[in-house]
């Protein structure tokens, strides 16, 4: 198996989004547990599917086949698993998954890693993905208003927000970046109009 830069890139991102953010998110044990068995068996050896039945998936994972089929059906609905034909139970199928990493990841809990940024690491290359927010003189008036008006709640919730973003992308947690990513995070709630009207164009 011969894999392009490309797909070895895109295995990394896949596998820590799976990991740290589908995982936790799904709250079963067995739904991760086929996801687990899918992903060794499609993306991460440069397949789009794979055949294998209920009983196989049960064997590997010692779960239950009722278990296994329930947890499926849920997984398709989603559309998290995808699958190719029609779905017959008591027959091997073939299976793909449907993954993608959002190029804006928020943070949950402090354990979680960025896919864009630990790619980065790995590579040796620039790959976070954070905004680069440059504001028109209007629109620092604009943030600086908006600011200027938060509650103390507020402000005690997006101090926090800003602080957890910045460790989640591996930033020190200066005033200066505490305050410019506070900005972010409003900046994101501004409609397309605005964005166009209140943000400088990048070159």
């Amino acid at each position: 198996m011969n894999l392009t830069l490309d797909q070895f890139k895109n295995i990394i991102l896949l596998n820590i989004y799976r990991t740290d953010f589908l995982s936790p998110k799904l709250r079963s044990k067995t739904k991760n547990a086929i996801i687990d068995q899918l992903f060794s068996r499609t993306i991460l050896v440069g397949k789009e599917t794979c055949r294998i039945s209920h009983s196989e998936l049960a064997k590997l994972s010692g779960i239950s086949v009722p278990t296994i089929s329930r947890a499926m059906r849920a997984l398709i609905k989603d559309g998290i698993v995808l699958i190719r034909g029609v779905y017959k139970p008591r027959v091997p199928c073939e299976y793909g998954l449907n993954i993608n990493v959002p190029k804006s990841i928020e943070l949950w809990f402090s354990p979680q890693r960025n896919p864009w940024l630990m790619l980065g690491e790995i590579m040796g290359e620039d790959e976070a993905r954070e905004e680069d927010i440059e504001l028109t003189a209007e629109g620092q008036v604009v943030i600086n208003s908006i600011k200027d008006n938060l509650t103390s709640r507020e402000k005690e919730e997006l101090n926090k927000k800003a602080r957890e973003e910045l460790i989640f992308y591996g930033k020190d947690l200066t005033e200066a970046n505490i305050e410019r990513k506070i900005t972010e995070i409003l900046v994101r709630n501004f409609s397309e109009e605005k964005r166009k009207r209140y943000l400088l164009k990048k070159r």
